[in-house]
């Protein structure tokens, strides 16, 4: 009592302080001493609990024949008590909650408490027991923590809930004024953070994974949730690559909880205290295959440059331990045998190790990550090592001092998928229009727009550089944006040239050129060369 009643508190109201005064009872919200004696006072519950259990008054669950009954699990303020649907071990706990109660000035807030009943207790039994205690009786919807209490049949309704909440937190954005390099910033930062405390617990179903991925990808190109088909000009799987590899660093919903769930099984591994349900095993062990394995804990001097699979001798085919390899009393390596099985230079460095170092047991390691610890990235790209490549080009585009909203920008020519008359006939199987910047006859491909165009000629030929466009080989969106990312040598040569500005400049040149283009296709007006120059201009230079 000391602790609480020795304290003065002011209050201010409206910018001045009132005259200070002392508490007589509670704890402080925020001392980091207030729950520690929150856990001393909810001790005496639990010990009241049990002396009416060993008195054999009240009796708790048990999980197995011979397990020991649970009357009561706590965590934080929230307690669960377990107990037989008798009205006279009811009577007892409620004697016992009720001195807790007089004891420590706590009382029961009936409007937040229920009462969970068996599938084998009567009705009637039930609503007596809810009249006694003055509990509603649950019906299966309620959450905890902000999750599902309870898992029904029909699984992916349990968790409509995610779809809701991240529906409502896309709707309350004005997507429709956002570029598409904002809404990745939101979707990576703010939408894909959502759904993370439940997935921590939950292997959601497949159901609603899609479904929470249909939601990101309609907001991604339309920046949206209503209307009906829209059009999107690179499937889901590019997009949700890492930006090394060619995609934008969206992760799928999918991909998320799978890592998580690896989380709870590496918890479980290593003996760290798990939360949460450990019922999906099955789905843990798949994932934890891709990088778990057991490493001796050896000290820092154990070779590193050992230990792979190229150090084995050919013809070993016999699975073997390191215990294998130690001598009979174990405080030295066998070495005829470490020679039999590695190859002589990594034997060599085996052997130079000192075993007497090393610790008894040995300790799990994560293999793919660099200090041997589970990382939620290292699970992430282990899922996909078979299919994520490294992308040369994209990963200097990411890496490039350039605005993000034309990076995007270059990104999207490099995948072909700006919507160009040539990328539409290969999704319709219509014939690609006119160029809408010189009216060149099928000239609304790729390729005429970013190197054959008379109007990208000669913007590029009055340039400070002088570029001739038309004597690169440029035949894609790819060539090109290496091309700037990496321009060749007879542009290197340019006694005006600088390697960012050069970049920006290009970039900046084709990010107007689409401008141009789009704004003849939705209000038929063409810009004229001057005016053009002077806004590539004006835009390099705020650039």
């Amino acid at each position: 009592m000391q602790c609480i009643t020795t304290v003065s508190f002011q209050v201010l109201i409206n910018g001045g302080l009132t005259k200070s005064f002392s508490p007589n009872r509670g704890l402080r919200q925020g001392d980091p001493l207030s729950p520690y004696l929150f856990i001393l006072c909810s001790e005496v519950l639990s010990r009241l609990v049990l002396a009416k259990e060993e008195m054999g008054l009240i009796r708790g669950y048990q999980l197995s024949r011979n397990s020991p009954p649970v009357s009561h699990l706590m965590y934080a303020d929230d307690t669960i008590f377990f107990i037989e649907a008798d009205p006279h071990g009811i009577s007892h706990l409620q004697e016992a909650i009720q001195l807790y109660c007089s004891w420590s000035g706590q009382c029961i807030n009936s409007n937040k408490s229920k009462i969970l009943l068996s599938r084998n207790c009567n009705s009637a039994l039930g609503m007596l027991i809810s009249e006694s205690l003055g509990f509603d009786i649950m019906n299966g919807d309620e959450f905890f923590l902000g999750n599902p209490l309870f898992i029904k049949g029909n699984r992916s309704k349990d968790f409509d809930f995610i779809l809701d909440d991240v529906r409502s937190k896309m709707e309350g954005w004005r997507a429709r004024l956002l570029s598409e390099a904002a809404r990745t910033v939101l979707i990576k930062n703010v939408v894909s953070s959502v759904p993370i405390y439940t997935m921590s617990v939950f292997q959601l179903p497949v159901k609603t994974n899609k479904a929470l991925d249909a939601l990101i990808r309609r907001f991604w190109w339309t920046g949206n949730l209503e209307g009906g088909k829209y059009l999107s000009l690179l499937n889901w799987e590019a997009l949700c690559k890492p930006k090394g590899c060619g995609g934008i660093g969206i992760r799928s919903f999918l991909d998320i909880n799978t890592c998580l769930i690896a989380k709870l099984g590496w918890h479980l591994a290593t003996g760290k205290t798990l939360s949460g349900s450990i019922s999906y095993l099955t789905s843990i062990a798949m994932t934890l295959i891709f990088g778990l394995m057991t490493c001796p804990n050896t000290p820092p001097r154990w070779p590193k440059e050992s230990g792979s699979l190229e150090d084995l001798n050919p013809g070993l085919v016999n699975k073997m331990k390191v215990a294998n390899l130690l001598s009979v009393d174990g405080c030295s390596w066998d070495a005829d045998l470490v020679l039999r099985t590695f190859r002589p230079e990594a034997a060599k460095l085996i052997l130079s190790s000192r075993i007497q170092e090393t610790p008894l047991e040995d300790h799990l390691i994560w293999m793919s990550s660099p200090k041997g610890s589970f990382t939620l990235k290292a699970t992430y790209m282990d899922l996909h090592k078979r299919t994520f490549t490294k992308d040369e080009t994209c990963s200097l585009l990411w890496n490039s001092r350039i605005h993000e909203r034309l990076k995007l920008f270059l990104w999207k020519i490099a995948k072909n998928c700006l919507p160009f008359g040539s990328r539409l006939g290969e999704i319709f199987g219509n014939v690609a229009g006119n160029c809408f910047l010189c009216d060149l006859d099928a000239g609304d491909t790729v390729s005429h727009f970013l190197g054959h165009c008379p109007i990208t000629v000669t913007l590029w030929r009055t340039s400070k550089w002088g570029i001739n466009i038309e004597n690169y080989p440029l035949s894609s969106g790819a060539e090109v944006v290496n091309w700037i990312l990496n321009p060749p040598g007879d542009v290197c040569n340019n006694p005006h040239f600088a390697k960012t500005e050069f970049a920006l400049y290009a970039v900046v040149l084709y990010h107007s050129l689409w401008f141009f283009r789009n704004f003849h296709y939705h209000n038929q007006g063409r810009w004229r060369i001057e005016d053009m120059q002077k806004k590539i201009s004006k835009d390099f230079n705020s650039h």
